[in-house]
């Protein structure tokens, strides 16, 4: 207590003084320093890959950043929580646009007229989006997906003269956060806040109505072999989307792909993982405590001007619906999906206790397996985990 005391009564000049002496580390002087402690080895052979493919440095400035798109970026953080419905309250109706998405089904306008006839009467709307991230899409085609989907009923609102803000003040978004921990931080960040450019674009002025983000446990990455390893990628996925100010945040099981395993631990931990986080770290109490992280900054203005970018090329092919009527979507999401199947069958990205140190009591344990030609067939975004084609 008395270090503390005497901590907090320094003098903060003195210690503006002290930081003063340091002096700035140019670029250039860290490269040559990595450079020297690699020891010959190539630089590109230790930066983290992405199935994005935006690339990665070593170390980020604030010269690698678009400083307008960042202080936006950090205005939409800050955003009142304009949603005023019970935690939990995902809405009555399915989501009719992201079921054809998943199964392939053929487009029927007459449905999808009389499920928005009903969704518009409930208390809120969910888009249900974390299926793209379960069927292997990266993190632009998802953001792109979800801003299409966005655009489809913000067209048919606008033709009937109905409230596009209060459309967009009930909307609900649920996303999957998957295991790139800065990669999922910077695309639950942007798509509140595309979604808004989104409708400021139809409004014509500006407005502060966001939809209401939820941020879920992905499945494409748990497992059922060597189960509570699930407890520590779920807890790494809560706590990226507690820093990307997730309005919402649910966690799974850790034993929810074992057959007849649930039980009441599980599920007691699993709510314990958002609530220790939130309530005992306080991780989420600083309103934008990821401001100022140069890395994450660069690449969510990298995913939202790649989104944005794969959001025009459907416009001009006609919108999302003539767009994946050609199967042009899928083929790019399933694309990602081989090849994450393919890197995790070849051990380039480990699921440990799955593909590396897998558990001897768990080698048996009986798993459906999947065919990666005939998984692929057709024309629907199918959601799988990875352990399925091992």
């Amino acid at each position: 207590m008395g270090t503390f005391a005497k901590v907090s009564k320094f003098n903060l000049n003195v210690i503006i003084m002290l930081f003063s002496e340091f002096q700035s580390v140019s670029p250039q002087e860290w490269l040559l320093q990595i450079e020297k402690d690699l020891k010959g080895k190539p630089l590109e052979e230790i930066l983290a890959k992405n199935y994005e493919n935006i690339p990665i440095k070593p170390f980020f400035t604030q010269k690698d950043i678009n400083e307008p798109f960042s202080k936006a970026l950090a205005q939409s953080l800050l955003r009142d929580k304009t949603c005023t419905l019970p935690v939990g309250a995902i809405g009555k109706a399915g989501e009719y646009m992201g079921d054809w998405l998943n199964n392939g089904k053929n487009w029927d306008e007459t449905a999808f007229e009389n499920f928005l006839k009903s969704a518009l009467q409930d208390d809120c709307i969910t888009i249900h989006a974390a299926f793209l991230h379960n069927a292997g899409a990266n993190a632009i085609q998802e953001v792109a997906t979800i801003l299409a989907i966005l655009h489809v009923y913000l067209q048919k609102l606008q033709s009937r003269n109905l409230d596009l803000e209060g459309f967009v003040k009930k909307l609900r978004i649920v996303v999957a956060v998957g295991s790139n921990f800065f990669m999922e931080i910077a695309k639950l960040q942007v798509i509140p806040f595309l979604a808004n450019r989104l409708l400021v674009q139809y409004l014509g002025r500006e407005s502060k109505i966001y939809p209401y983000l939820i941020g879920v446990n992905a499945c494409i990455n748990k497992s059922a072999r060597d189960a509570y390893n699930n407890i520590i990628r779920s807890t790494l996925e809560v706590m990226a989307a507690r820093l990307a100010r997730a309005d919402e945040v649910s966690a799974i099981p850790y034993d929810y792909f074992l057959a007849g395993a649930e039980n009441s631990e599980s599920q007691y931990i699993a709510a314990c993982i958002d609530r220790i986080l939130h309530y005992e770290s306080k991780i989420d109490f600083v309103k934008n405590a990821t401001q100022g992280t140069y890395f994450i900054e660069y690449l969510a203005y990298e995913i939202a001007r790649r989104s944005w970018e794969l959001l025009q090329e459907m416009e001009k092919a006609g919108g999302l619906l003539a767009y994946e009527q050609k199967g042009l979507l899928s083929k790019q999401i399933q694309e990602i999906a081989k090849q994450r199947i393919i890197d995790f069958q070849q051990k380039k990205s480990v699921l440990i206790g799955v593909n590396k140190y897998p558990n001897p009591k768990d080698e048996q344990l009986k798993i459906e397996g999947k065919n990666l030609d005939s998984f692929f067939e057709g024309r629907a975004i199918r959601e799988f985990r990875l352990e399925e084609f091992l």
